[in-house]
């Protein structure tokens, strides 16, 4: 099922200019590497103008995706980013046929509870 992990997050913590510019170089050599082992997309950031929150992603199968999150390097990586950026957080996203099957299910919920 293809998906992606998406983090988002806003300024960094005050103090913590300069780590959280060193840490998107370590998120780009940790998922850069992975990326040239075919388990995911390189990084793609998207970063606001105006203010508000940014984000980065890395798109893969959702089976592959998870599995990297429960890697210690991964979970040590993203706790990094909880410290050193304000409202830091990430959620997996599934597109495509998966997406699909999400709605396929919400609406036959939705049909049982008989909300629709």
């Amino acid at each position: 099922m293809k998906a992606a992990m998406i983090v988002q997050f806003e300024h960094p913590i005050a103090g913590r200019e300069k780590l959280a510019l060193d840490y998107g170089v370590e998120v780009n050599e940790y998922f850069g590497k992975l990326a040239s082992d075919g388990k995911c997309s390189f990084p793609e950031y998207f970063l606001s103008t105006i203010g508000g929150r940014h984000l980065w992603m890395v798109k893969g199968e959702l089976k592959t995706l998870e599995e990297i999150e429960m890697v210690p390097a991964a979970q040590k990586l993203l706790t990094k980013g909880g410290l050193l950026f304000e409202e830091f957080t990430y959620a997996f996203h599934v597109t495509g046929e998966g997406a699909d099957e999400y709605l396929l299910n919400f609406a036959e919920a939705a049909q049982g509870l008989a909300l629709i």
